[in-house]
């Protein structure tokens, strides 16, 4: 459920049923916190456990996942604001990313969870902003990381290069642009990012399919565009990922 969204900063509260998110990425920087519970997390290659003093700090492109636990008569929820690239820019005067995915501020975990279950009114740009400021002012930003192999087979995979996106991914076809054996470059994909190649290949068609959605495309065109079977297969893949709908992306850009 998105609660507020201005000029490249949006705040959303999810609960997903599932108690977790299965891999995924996001194109924005994203801040996040545990309403209650516990949230084992996979980040690229980290592996991490928070509860509820900590906020999460993700760079556009990383790959997640979590599994949760709360009590019997709880269910898990997250807040997290989502912030476009231009925005880091436009405050920091230069590109930059968060360098440690965790930042224990219970002040802050506190102050977002508020926000974000409170009622949206005239305040709420402005407890945004200072909340933005405490955060960039305690986190630890550093340069953007230059680009890798494994970066350039990111970006092949992403942009479908040498491929139609729609396609099912040639993991042979990558390797062989990269120079390296099939074998070779499963090896060593997944040892970078924690991520098997196909499964990355996955949720760069759902990261795909959320920028289309946002262009205003239909979620029927959309499962079409990325290449998966029907509308249903999509939504299923894309409510697991990102505890939202496809029509529920498409209906708040409108």
């Amino acid at each position: 459920m998105r609660v507020w969204s201005q000029d490249g900063i949006e705040l959303f509260v999810a609960a997903p049923a599932s108690g977790g998110f299965t891999r995924h990425s996001h194109d924005e920087y994203v801040i996040s916190a545990n309403v209650c519970g516990v949230e084992d997390v996979q980040l690229d290659r980290r592996q991490f456990t928070l509860g509820t003093d900590e906020l999460t700090l993700y760079n556009p492109g990383e790959v997640q996942s979590c599994r949760t636990a709360v009590g019997d008569d709880e269910r898990w929820s997250c807040v997290s604001l989502y912030l476009a690239p231009e925005v880091l820019m436009r405050r920091l005067s230069h590109s930059a990313e968060f360098q440690e995915p965790v930042l224990t501020a219970p002040a802050l975990r506190a102050e977002l969870v508020r926000l974000a279950l409170s009622p949206v009114d005239a305040t709420t740009p402005r407890r945004l902003e200072r909340l933005l400021d405490a955060v960039f002012d305690q986190a630890a930003l550093g340069p953007r990381r230059g680009s890798s192999e494994m970066a350039q087979a990111h970006a092949w995979i992403r942009d479908g290069t040498g491929q139609e996106p729609w396609e099912p991914l040639n993991v042979g076809r990558v390797a062989a642009h990269l120079g390296w054996s099939r074998e070779t470059f499963t090896r060593r994909f997944t040892q970078a990012t924690g991520t098997p190649p196909y499964a990355w290949h996955l949720q760069a068609r759902l990261l795909q399919a959320r920028r289309l959605l946002r262009q205003g495309h239909s979620p029927a065109e959309v499962a079409t565009l990325v290449g998966f079977t029907d509308q249903a297969h999509l939504h299923k893949h894309f409510q697991a990922a990102y505890s939202i709908t496809p029509a529920q992306i498409r209906a708040s850009t409108k």
